[in-house]
């Protein structure tokens, strides 16, 4: 009975020994495992939080790229017009932007964005029909300030598309213009202000170097009507003081758009 008894003990000894041993094939030392997401940064889901750098050209339309004065602020037969051709070239662009993803889809982002635009003196002067130049600055300096929603879509493991809309402010200052009016007399415009509403769509697209290193390549449309409050007209002679007058209650606008192509990195939190 006793022999029995040892014989019941050892074999079920030699059982939990086998088993054990299956056991080890399927359960790796220390734990369970989880799967590396280096070579895969889609794996778990995007990051939430992203920081962004991008650069580019700003290519300027609508009358601030227009240079067609007949009927406008600076066709001189009509003085009590008050729109504004900005004579603006393709300039530099350069964003950043803070976003964060409330789903694997869709989430907010905000813009600080900057736009340099050169002033084209020499098509405005031979347009206007007067010798001209500009007094301080011979460049447009554009300021964005957007927040709005987005999409983020998972098209290939390490690529997502984006879309995006965003509203906010946009400022633009005028350069000051100096127009001589024959030899001696010069008349001085100096525009004061320069802001309004905007609205910012985009479209681009992310590539994943690592989990948190993106390269990303994107093109906007800024859209926003400048308007600036009022501006003062200075008449300047040899041998006399110079004349100021003041256009307060006169607001000139300018119709803005600017295409922005950009590529820049992100870093995802």
């Amino acid at each position: 009975m006793k022999h029995n008894s040892k014989k019941a003990i050892l074999s079920a000894f030699a059982l939990l020994a086998l088993f054990t041993v299956k056991a080890q094939d399927y359960v790796r030392p220390g734990g369970s495992y989880t799967p590396s997401t280096d070579n895969n940064p889609t794996a778990t889901g995007p990051k939430k939080f992203s920081l962004s750098l991008s650069m580019g050209s700003a290519i300027p339309l609508k009358e601030y790229a227009s240079t067609y004065v007949k009927g406008s602020f600076w066709d001189f037969n009509s003085p009590d017009s008050t729109h504004l051709q900005g004579f603006a070239q393709s300039g530099f662009n350069m964003n950043v932007t803070a976003s964060y993803l409330f789903s694997d889809e869709f989430g907010i982002k905000m813009m600080l964005g900057y736009s340099s635009n050169p002033f084209n003196i020499n098509t405005f002067s031979s347009t206007v029909g007067f010798p001209s130049y500009a007094s301080t600055q011979t460049n447009y300096h554009v300021t964005e300030y957007m927040i709005g929603p987005y999409m983020s879509l998972l098209v290939a493991p390490k690529l997502r598309v984006e879309l995006g809309a965003m509203i906010g402010l946009v400022t633009i200052s005028y350069p000051e213009i100096v127009v001589a009016l024959n030899d001696t007399l010069t008349d001085t415009y100096d525009f004061n202000g320069g802001n309004g509403f905007g609205y910012c769509f985009d479209a681009g697209a992310e590539y994943s170097i690592t989990s948190n290193l993106s390269i990303l390549i994107n093109v906007a449309y800024t859209g926003s009507t400048i308007k600036y409050n009022g501006f003062d007209e200075t008449l300047n002679s040899p041998g006399y003081y110079p004349y100021t007058f003041s256009h307060d209650t006169d607001v000139p606008y300018m119709t803005t758009a600017i295409i922005k192509p950009t590529i820049g990195i992100a870093l995802k939190f």
